[in-house]
């Protein structure tokens, strides 16, 4: 027997929303602009550190910090990123991103925290790094000791839901409340979330696809 117009029809119809899907799940990730992320500026000579960070507003005791070969890269342990660290003894550093909170789209923020070896026992866990939106944290990474002579990355994730209000900005903080915590190479990942109607159309038209596979086979 042959097939209906509209049931040719409906199966291109399937087949096309089938395809959108696969070929666009919606999903895209993107690094988020950070302003001088792995404190570089300004520059200092080895060994100096300068109570200041460009790119950055600090409050207290923090700035940024060439360590030089004596605290870490002469011993096969090298910096993050580049020649200079952020530092923090009890100060605060913060940045207002130019990006903006957007729906459905999950924020991953990551850092990297190292023990210097003129300190002991080290720094401990008293220290924040949070991502916040309107003032208040969303996202923060759960402090572990650094390791002497080493470094580690933490993250933090936070995903926003489908209606966010326009305009408010993303912002990272960084504090310390006692010794000297260094920190390097700050990253801010932005990945898309597709919306769960997007899903659920692909189960219907994978649905529609099998009825008409199971009418094809029956017909013939």
């Amino acid at each position: 027997m042959k097939k209906s117009p509209a049931s040719g029809r409906l199966s291109v119809l399937a087949i096309g929303c089938c395809s959108v899907i696969l070929l666009n799940p919606g999903a895209s990730a993107a690094f988020l602009t950070i302003d001088n992320p792995s404190f570089e500026y300004p520059a200092q000579n080895p060994g100096v550190a300068a109570n200041t960070i460009n790119g950055w507003t600090r409050t207290g005791s923090a700035g940024v910090w060439n360590p030089g070969s004596q605290y870490y890269n002469n011993i096969g342990h090298p910096l993050p990123n580049g020649s200079q660290v952020g530092w923090s003894s009890g100060g605060t550093a913060t940045q207002t991103l130019v990006a903006t909170l957007q729906p459905n789209t999950t924020y991953t923020l990551s850092i990297a925290v190292g023990g210097r070896n003129d300190i002991s026992p080290g720094v401990g866990t008293s220290y924040a790094v949070q991502l916040l939106v309107a003032g208040s944290p969303v996202a923060w990474v759960t402090p572990v000791t650094p390791p002497i002579l080493a470094w580690t990355t933490l993250t933090a994730t936070y995903t926003s839901p489908s209606s966010v209000l326009a305009g408010q900005h993303l912002v990272i903080l960084i504090s310390a409340t006692q010794r000297q915590l260094d920190f390097d190479n700050v990253k801010l990942e932005a990945t898309s979330v597709p919306e769960p109607s997007t899903y659920l159309a692909g189960l219907s038209a994978l649905g529609m696809l099998g009825v008409f596979g199971w009418r094809t086979r029956k017909l013939r």
